[in-house]
């Protein structure tokens, strides 16, 4: 029963594993203990670790060997505990502490972007570059509100068949396909005056290129983006702008800037719970993330 995404999380984090172990093939995979030595051997961080172990676990399960699964158990267990211990003492990371970048940043680079945005001709073709900036204009304005992970890529619009995923419905997005969708949840998030301009100009070039429907968010050839592509594409496109230079800046980073920025301003319990509501989780939930 797990989405599609969780598979294509699971295959990505196996074929991450395959291309630096040997012995990792289509039909052979490593046992536990060797993945185990060459987590400890290299030093791989700990979200890397709880990735692979849970993706080996699906694995094996998937192969119904029971008994190798849960040779993982435990491990995973550690980690977890250990990522967990991290989370509490609200401290960053290493990567985290590189590619940061400040709040302030995100909403001038946002600025000025929907300013280049709206200077352009509405009735011409736009080029490449010109739609990555248009559309790059619309997720900083969209995350530095409602600052969700990579479910932005997926909304569609004028799909009728797509009624238990993520669509635009009049100028709200609603997400019923997301992390929380197994506890039956559905978030609406209402496009401010600035975000519904913005969406109409993407649609309008969508339109001038023979699309009626489908994905609102593209790559640079006009296709619709899955969510491990968004990150790439979201580091590429970020990478050009000054204060994010030499950094990956993708939905994570922006993601804990702007709750770290909104934790500091949102006082009271009805706020903090409105945040979370926008943000897809529980307002305990945004006392985890880093702030030092």
């Amino acid at each position: 029963n797990r989405t599609a995404s969780s598979v294509r999380t699971y295959c990505y984090n196996l074929c991450w594993l395959a291309k630096r172990m040997d012995g990792f093939t289509e039909t052979e995979v490593p046992k536990p203990e060797d993945v185990l030595k060459y987590m400890e051997d290299n030093e791989v961080p700990l979200k890397r670790r709880q990735m692979s172990f849970s993706s080996m676990k699906v694995l094996h399960n998937a192969r119904n060997e029971p008994a190798l699964s849960k040779q993982y158990a435990q491990p995973l267990v550690d980690v977890k505990y250990q990522l967990n211990k991290e989370s509490f003492q609200q401290k960053r990371t290493q990567t985290q502490k590189k590619n940061w970048i400040d709040y302030k940043c995100l909403k001038k680079h946002a600025k000025e972007l929907r300013e280049k945005t709206f200077a352009l001709d509405k009735n011409e073709l736009w080029t490449k570059d010109q739609y990555a900036e248009a559309q790059l204009a619309f997720i900083l304005t969209f995350h530095l509100k409602y600052p969700i992970r990579r479910d932005l890529c997926t909304v569609k619009y004028n799909v009728e068949d797509n009624e238990n995923g993520n669509n635009l419905v009049g100028k709200s997005f609603v997400f019923k396909q997301h992390k929380l969708t197994r506890h039956k949840k559905e978030f609406t998030m209402r496009l401010d005056r600035v975000m519904w301009r913005l969406v109409q100009l993407l649609r309008r070039q969508h339109s001038m290129r023979g699309m009626t429907k489908g994905n609102l968010i593209l790559n640079r050839y006009w296709k619709p983006i899955l969510p491990n592509s968004f990150t790439n594409w979201m580091k590429r496109e970020m990478g050009k702008l000054e204060a994010c230079k030499g950094k990956n800046v993708s939905c994570l980073s922006i993601r804990h800037s702007v709750i770290t920025h909104k934790r500091r301003n949102d006082t009271t319990l009805e706020q903090r719970k409105q945040f979370a509501e926008n943000c897809m989780h529980s307002a305990a939930m945004n006392e985890l993330y880093r702030i030092h």
